[in-house]
C-alpha cells in the first residue's frame, strides 16, 4: 500500500529539491527517501476548478496510482500535479502518461 506525504518539512523540501519530469497533462516532481515504500502528493492545479473537480482529480490519481505502482521504483517522495486537461483523458490514457512518468524516475 502506498502512503500519502503529508509532513509539511517534507513537501518543502520536496518542492524545493526534486527533479521534474512531465508528460502533458501530468508533471511530477520527486526525490528519493530513506524509506522502502513511495509516498505520494496529489496536486491538481486551482485553474482545475472547484474543490470538487479537484477532489475528483485527487481520486482519479489515487486510482491510477494503485493500478501502476509496481512500475515506480521504491524509495521516493512523488507529488503529481494535475492540469485541467486531465479532465479530457479517459482512465486508459492516464495509465499510460502515469506510466511513462513512471520510467523516468531515477
Amino acid at each position: 500500500m502506498e502512503e500519502t506525504l503529508t509532513s509539511k518539512k517534507d513537501i518543502r523540501e520536496l518542492f524545493a529539491s526534486g527533479k521534474r519530469a512531465t508528460n502533458p497533462p501530468l508533471t511530477i516532481i520527486y526525490r528519493a527517501n530513506a524509506l522502502e515504500k513511495n509516498r505520494f502528493l496529489y496536486c491538481p492545479e486551482r485553474s482545475v476548478g472547484k474543490a470538487v473537480r479537484r477532489n475528483r482529480i485527487r481520486r482519479r490519481l489515487r486510482a491510477a496510482v494503485a493500478e501502476t505502482a509496481g512500475s515506480f521504483p521504491k524509495g521516493f517522495d512523488i507529488a503529481i500535479l494535475a492540469k485541467p486537461s486531465l479532465f479530457d483523458k479517459d482512465h486508459s490514457q492516464l495509465l499510460a502518461c502515469l506510466s511513462l512518468l513512471a520510467q523516468k524516475i531515477k
